[in-house]
């Protein structure tokens, strides 16, 4: 009985001691709980990177990403060739692409980085973020898909508005800071050095950021990527992808030379990126003969057979 008297004292005690070692430990609640909870999120942020850096997504979003990284598979048929060493005496696939790294490629096309973003296998995709203009996928539905499947790090390319809460994107300044940041959260880059779509048929001048990463992350790879075709899939101002097949060759990693100059670095990456394009003049050659045998076998097969000429019977003797 004395033990059973002492019981309802010990529990009022013990919940109140709970609670007061809760309160020391987390802050009442209220304003300083809430400030609390915001430095936690903040620590957070700081070791995760830029906003959205290292993110988990759910399972739906994770179907939906398979499910786009598939649908563009089949739109522009692209095919993966990966040109590093052989591995363990087999050929080198996405499988054994590293990560983090730095992709960079040749920019003529919507579909350039959703193409190699796609063909990336999963664990890889699910790290790889794209250097994407704000003023393009910034803003409005585009945006909000874009952020939910993609996830990328938008920048001010320094068209339009600049970048504000309803259009976000790192300031010029800060574009580089903000990729480094990126790629020490444990995530890869998808940049296009050129900074906007080209023709196709040519590559512009390399802008400087690359080579600022290359000399500040000496340790992540810089993978180049050659996308072929995918500017004539879907051109610049196209709307409905042509059914043609593209590529993306995937190259050895690179790094920057010690006492090798940015603008040297900067042209050599472009030059390794045009030589591993096939040449835009012979497949047009190729092309236009390749018409003219069709054209030549269509018309002799619509052409009337030549009668044979009658033999003549010799009377029998």
């Amino acid at each position: 009985m004395g033990a059973r008297a002492r019981l309802p004292c010990l529990a009022p005690r013990s919940a109140t001691w709970l609670a007061a070692r809760h309160r020391a430990h987390h802050g009442p609640r209220g304003d300083c709980a809430r400030i609390t909870h915001h430095r936690h999120r903040a620590l957070a942020s700081h070791h995760r990177g830029p906003a959205g850096a290292g993110c988990r997504r759910g399972p739906a979003v994770t179907v939906a990403q398979s499910l786009v990284a598939l649908g563009v598979r089949i739109v522009t048929g692209a095919r993966p060739i990966v040109t590093s060493s052989a591995i363990d005496a087999r050929p080198a696939t996405v499988l054994d692409l590293p990560t983090p790294a730095v992709f960079f490629a040749n920019h003529s096309s919507h579909l350039d980085f959703l193409t190699i973003w796609a063909i990336l296998p999963g664990r890889l995709r699910r790290q790889a973020r794209p250097v994407a203009a704000a003023d393009y996928w910034g803003s409005g539905a585009r945006g909000r898909i874009a952020t939910r499947l993609f996830n990328p790090y938008l920048v001010d390319r320094g068209k339009g508005e600049p970048a504000t809460p309803t259009v976000p994107g790192a300031p010029r300044r800060r574009q580089v800071a903000g990729m480094l940041e990126v790629l020490d959260a444990g995530d890869s880059l998808i940049i296009f050095p050129e900074g906007t779509r080209g023709d196709g048929r040519s590559l512009a001048a390399f802008q400087a950021g690359i080579a600022r990463i290359a000399r500040a992350r000496p340790e992540v790879p810089l993978v180049p990527v050659a996308l072929a075709n995918l500017g004539r899939i879907l051109p610049k101002g196209g709307l409905v992808p042509v059914p043609l097949l593209g590529t993306a060759t995937f190259l050895e990693p690179v790094t920057i030379g010690a006492d090798e100059s940015d603008d040297d670095f900067l042209i050599r990456m472009r030059q390794l990126i045009e030589r591993a394009l096939p040449d835009p003049e012979a497949e047009a050659a190729e092309e236009i003969a390749a018409d003219q045998a069709a054209g030549s076998q269509g018309a002799a097969q619509a052409s009337p057979e030549s009668p044979e000429p009658p033999t003549s019977e010799e009377p029998p003797a």
